[in-house]
C-alpha cells in the first residue's frame, strides 16, 4: 500500500472517530441535565 493512501485511510479513521466521540459526548450532556433533574 502506498504512503499516500496508508496517510489518507488513517485520517478517515481519525475522522470517523472524532465524529463518534463527538456524538457520544453531545449524547452524554443531552443525558446528564435530564438525569440530574430527575
Amino acid at each position: 500500500m502506498s504512503p499516500l493512501v496508508y496517510a489518507v485511510s488513517l485520517l478517515n479513521m481519525t475522522l470517523v472517530f472524532d465524529v463518534k466521540t463527538l456524538s457520544a459526548m453531545m449524547h452524554l450532556t443531552l443525558i446528564l441535565p435530564s438525569a440530574l433533574i430527575d
